[in-house]
């Protein structure tokens, strides 16, 4: 997916909203903007792009006495830049981050009341997502230079019930 850049010749903004029911599940929502800046008389721009994505699940747990277990819950934005230093060099960079929160799994059991499932424990989900860049190009008498560097930060945590899973059995080992 290529992202719009920033734009230094025009302002712009835009906001979106909606929102949702599942039958015999929680209310979702979704809020989503952009805001686009030029500055430096044009020769920059900064682009910020946020959005946050609430589903408010519809799988019951009556074993743990729990509705809507699968609620989860996305958020994140972005921030990108961009400046002419002059009509040959141009420096760029930005943030990304974002974030997923499932509050338990996405599944049912087909043994079960349909939409239901009965575990143990709860399966949470986390994945946490984050990124900064910058990079310069611009000509050079030669050719062109392209240069650029980022990080990245990735953390992701998940728990899964396995209770009433069969006993794991190794076989045993016969030597070399």
């Amino acid at each position: 997916m290529v992202t719009a850049p920033p734009d230094p010749d025009r302002r712009g903004a835009w906001a979106s909203v909606s929102a949702a029911v599942a039958h015999d599940g929680g209310p979702s929502s979704v809020l989503e903007g952009m805001i686009n800046q030029p500055f430096a008389g044009g020769r920059g721009a900064a682009r910020l792009t946020a959005y946050r994505d609430a589903q408010g699940g519809y799988i019951d747990d009556p074993g743990l006495g729990l509705d809507d277990v699968n609620r989860s819950v996305r958020t994140g934005l972005r921030l990108a830049l961009r400046f002419d230093l002059d009509d040959r060099w141009r420096l760029t960079g930005g943030v990304v981050s974002q974030t997923i929160n499932s509050h338990d799994t996405q599944y049912a059991l087909e043994d079960a009341a349909p939409l239901t499932r009965r575990n143990q424990v709860r399966e949470p989900h986390d994945n946490d997502f984050a990124e900064a860049h910058l990079g310069l190009q611009g000509a050079l008498p030669w050719g062109e230079l392209r240069a650029s560097a980022a990080v990245v930060r990735h953390q992701v945590a998940s728990r899964y019930d396995a209770t009433t899973a069969p006993p794991w059995r190794c076989p045993r080992s016969r030597g070399l």
